[in-house]
């Protein structure tokens, strides 16, 4: 599960959230994962694109903390890490 990843504004566009989330792919494929999940709030509208630009498909949405902060939850299948 990806949960909580962030990038400071003053470096947000320079690729980190990508490498980031290329980085967990990775790791879940060596560790045999077969489904990736992303968390993040929905009035994230930059890390819901991120996600979804990424091929994550949206799961569902919740209401936490009494209904006052929806989360989008996402997810991906992850193929296997290739054999070279």
């Amino acid at each position: 599960e990806i949960y909580r990843l962030a990038v400071d504004d003053s470096y947000r566009g320079c690729g980190i959230g990508k490498k980031l989330i290329e980085t967990a792919e990775m790791a879940s494929r060596l560790n045999r994962a077969t489904e990736l999940y992303a968390v993040t709030p929905s009035c994230l509208i930059a890390a819901n694109q991120l996600y979804e630009s990424h091929g994550y498909s949206l799961r569902e949405s919740k209401c936490f903390m009494a209904g006052s902060l929806r989360m989008n939850v996402y997810s991906k299948t992850m193929r296997r890490a290739s054999s070279s």
